[in-house]
Order: C-alpha cells, then sequence, then structure tokens
C-alpha cells in the first residue's frame, strides 16, 4: 500500500516559494494551506452596553469557508463569557471574506479556527 504524506502549511508559505519547494522535496503527495482572513479588516467594534471587564476575555469560533472565502457555517467554541462580546465577534469574523484554504494550488472549502481576544475598554 502506498503511503500519501500530507503537509499542512500555515496562510504565510504563500508568500514563501522555499517552504513550497521545500514541501515538494520532502515528496509530499498533497500540499494544504489554511485559509485565513485579514485580522484588522475583520475586527468587531464593542457593544456599548457589553460588560466592561477589567480583564482580557477571549472568544473562540469556527468557521466553514467556501472556495470564494464567504463563510458558510459558524460555530462557536469558546464563550467570552459575554453573550454581547460572543455575538459582535461572531457578526464581524462571518461577514468577513477569508482567503479560501488551497490544496495543490486550488482552492477548497475548510473549517477555519479563530480567536478573538478582548481587552478591557479604557476608561
Amino acid at each position: 500500500m502506498r503511503q500519501i504524506r500530507v503537509v499542512f502549511l500555515p496562510f504565510f508559505a504563500l508568500l514563501s516559494p522555499f517552504v513550497l519547494a521545500q514541501a515538494k522535496e520532502q515528496k509530499a503527495a498533497t500540499v494544504f494551506i489554511q485559509g485565513y482572513a485579514e485580522t484588522e479588516a475583520c475586527a468587531p467594534i464593542r457593544p456599548e452596553n457589553a460588560a466592561q471587564n477589567t480583564k482580557p476575555r477571549t472568544v473562540k469560533f469556527a468557521f466553514l469557508v467556501d472556495e470564494e472565502g464567504k463563510v458558510q457555517q459558524a460555530k462557536l467554541t469558546k464563550s467570552s463569557g459575554d453573550k454581547l462580546l460572543d455575538k459582535a465577534t461572531l457578526d464581524a469574523w462571518a461577514n468577513c471574506v477569508f482567503h479560501p484554504a488551497s490544496q495543490d494550488g486550488h482552492t477548497r472549502i475548510s473549517w477555519v479556527m479563530l480567536s478573538y481576544k478582548w481587552t478591557p475598554a479604557l476608561q
């Protein structure tokens, strides 16, 4: 039975021909580059009536991103503990256009895991 090796590369591998050449040198059958989003363009806005906390809060989501970079499904995987912050994060990222994942140079549908850290609001 032939063994297939899969190489998972982060999105910044797109910028590095050296990384792709190295994957080919390892004789990998598949090169997979994870989808991602531009974080600054998709950053949520803190709701005015959200709890004012003195410590940072992190919310985590999983987004199913299609070949065109559009979110098809979103799942909350870890709440920040504040429903308003969770909703603001979901709304911002669900409307964001992602760079879709690619496999062997072809875009494909995939899950993208993201976390967003809310810092305390400045007084």
